[in-house]
């Protein structure tokens, strides 16, 4: 709240020639004091506001884009796959992953995505795509072994039957 004064000269019914008027008018300025109850409002607000966003961002799939088997399925896409009937393996960025005992009687996409990532046999119609460090298969490579940014290798090579990508 914001209070004026203004001397006022021409009012014929005041017994002096100035008169003293006060007005209070609410300014919607900067200065303005919020109640505690604009506060919670404004609060609930914001809140119901952001779970709202979230919500849309789930819906849309845009937070789920992160998890590691989107990931993998997206690496699988650069490469030209067709991720049709194949089952996703993802790893992890940070740890080496043993993907020996993941491996299932169908078609199989590996991704490791960081450290040094193995896997015992890569059967034949399986696709092992390496990442940052060293991946790869410590037996036989009858699948398809694509190298990415790192030291990737097949440890037995003349015993493979798959191709391997560099």
């Amino acid at each position: 709240m914001a209070t004026w004064h203004t001397k006022i000269a021409h009012m014929e019914y005041a017994p002096e020639a100035e008169a003293v008027i006060s007005l209070r008018v609410r300014r919607s300025s900067g200065d303005r004091r919020e109640t505690q109850g604009d506060l919670m409002r404004r609060i609930w607000l914001m809140m119901s506001m952001a779970l709202m966003l979230a919500a849309a961002m789930a819906l849309s799939g845009v937070a789920q884009a992160a998890s590691p088997t989107a990931k993998c399925k997206q690496e699988a896409s650069n490469l030209g796959l067709n991720p049709f009937g194949y089952k996703f393996i993802a790893g992890s960025d940070k740890k080496n992953d043993n993907f020996t005992s993941k491996a299932t009687a169908g078609k199989d996409v590996f991704c490791g995505f960081g450290g040094n990532d193995q896997i015992g046999t890569l059967d034949a119609g399986d696709i092992f795509i390496g990442g940052a460090g060293q991946g790869s298969v410590n037996s036989t490579n009858n699948g398809t072994f694509n190298e990415d940014a790192g030291d990737d290798y097949v440890v037995y090579p003349e015993s493979s039957t798959g191709i391997f990508v560099q």
